[in-house]
């Protein structure tokens, strides 16, 4: 059986709560540039049937929790947390480093760019492996893999939106995150 995995960023999000925890708000300030809300996306405007919800914490320990169920039933098998750059980024960014923690599973982190992307849905992506307990992740942009094709290049400062995704299989979402940063020179 063909699975089809389609993202159409365009009609699909549901904005988070407003009231989003500190670390949500460094996520979308420290690393996307600027006051922005993360969105979540999932397949079920195609009709999947994959979920996922955001939880976030204002404790001492503050992370992103993102909780749901990824499935190909219905074609579908996709879900994702990202938030849109609000200016460009700056040359010397790297890559990304953030702490995460979970339930044993692999999960990607997405980049898309702005412009034109041939189908609209394309992306980079890398995909990281967490475990249950906190590991610190340095992914370096230079180590994502092309998903489609766009016409602008892969440089930070085409960057329209950062996303940490549950993708093309079935399973549980369960993943934490903390302390999402840029890496610079």
């Amino acid at each position: 059986m063909k699975k089809i995995y389609i993202v159409f960023l365009l009609s699909m999000f549901i904005n988070s709560d407003e009231e989003n925890s500190a670390q949500c708000n460094l996520y979308t300030d420290n690393v996307m540039g600027g006051k922005s809300t993360l969105k979540i996306y999932t397949d079920g405007v195609m009709g999947g049937k994959s979920t996922l919800e955001e939880n976030s914490t204002s404790s001492s320990d503050e992370y992103i929790h993102l909780i749901g169920k990824v499935t190909t039933e219905n074609n579908g098998g996709f879900v994702r947390m990202g938030c849109q750059s609000q200016k460009k980024l700056s040359k010397s960014a790297k890559g990304l480093k953030f702490m995460a923690k979970g339930n044993n599973e692999a999960y990607e982190i997405h980049i898309t760019l702005s412009g034109m992307k041939l189908p609209p849905w394309s992306f980079f992506r890398k995909e990281f492996k967490v475990n249950e307990e906190w590991q610190e992740f340095f992914i370096e942009f230079n180590d994502f893999e092309k998903y489609g094709y766009s016409l602008k290049s892969f440089k930070p400062q085409n960057f329209r939106e950062i996303a940490f995704a549950g993708y093309g299989r079935d399973f549980k979402v369960d993943l934490f995150l903390k302390d999402i940063e840029l890496i610079t020179e």
